[in-house]
């Protein structure tokens, strides 16, 4: 991948950082989600990849944003930086 791709990944989650409202965030992340379910669903039909070779890497996406969700809500809580 191209790593004009991963700056703009890398800029937008900084800006999803700091977005406390729950409703913000999932409309920052749900298009995204609906870009890779229509790209995914248009392998297939393309020819360019089996259903299963699909299904297998909507699996992979799930597991590691699950796994990403669950170390984040893991973290500890940091303390605001001090004026001193």
């Amino acid at each position: 991948m191209d790593y004009r791709l991963f700056h703009a990944i890398n800029s937008f989650a900084g800006q999803i950082d700091g977005i406390d409202d729950t409703f913000e965030v999932l409309a920052a992340y749900v298009p995204f989600a609906l870009i890779g379910v229509a790209i995914g669903l248009s392998r297939p039909v393309l020819g360019l990849h089996w259903p299963s070779d699909v299904v297998a890497g909507w699996a992979v996406a799930l597991s590691v944003a699950g796994l990403v969700v669950t170390a984040l809500a893991r973290r500890p809580a940091t303390a605001p930086a001090s004026g001193d």
